[in-house]
């Protein structure tokens, strides 16, 4: 593994993260999603996309706002940390 990639990873640090879900989730869902922007958008196949997009503070948050979206039984399409 490239050891630059290692040292600049922490599961202790915060990130931007942009998170794909299919279906609609509501604006007024912000708080249960810790705050995250939410768009709602197409897919290229027309299905029905929503996309969280924001700071979480680090994995275990993360990993908070996953279960959550288990809970709410959401497809996640993708998960993808923009900086860290």
């Amino acid at each position: 593994m490239n050891t630059k990639i290692e040292s600049e990873f922490s599961f202790q640090k915060s990130a931007i993260y942009k998170i794909k879900v299919e279906g609609v989730l509501k604006e007024n869902w912000v708080d249960k999603f810790q705050g995250l922007k939410i768009r709602n958008e197409s897919s290229s196949s027309g299905k029905s996309v929503s996309v969280l997009y924001g700071k979480i503070n680090d994995q275990s948050a993360l990993s908070g706002l996953l279960n959550t979206l288990y809970d709410y039984n959401m497809t996640i399409l993708s998960v993808k940390m923009l900086n860290g």
